[in-house]
């Protein structure tokens, strides 16, 4: 079977099963070293009180006062009657 695949003299699948590379053995370590810091971050995050920067309940928002608005024209805007 392993022929078929190009194994070769070796008749294994996927290659030799002798000693593995440094290539593969730091793979290895960094694979778990990733997972662990995953599933702590996910704890300590699942863990945690809710915090705000919010010290106050709410925020103060001020309002212009209102200005009156006057309906009628001025003189010098109306239109001028000429006959």
């Amino acid at each position: 079977m392993g022929a078929a695949f190009g194994g070769g003299a070796s008749q294994t699948l996927f290659g030799s099963t002798g000693a593995s590379t440094f290539l593969s053995k730091a793979t290895t370590i960094a694979a778990v070293v990733f997972m662990l810091t995953c599933f702590t971050l996910a704890y300590i995050s699942s863990h945690q009180t809710p915090k705000s920067i919010m010290t106050e309940d709410s925020a103060q928002v001020e309002t212009a006062p209102e200005v009156p608005v006057s309906t009628t024209k001025k003189a010098e805007e109306q239109p001028s009657e000429t006959k």
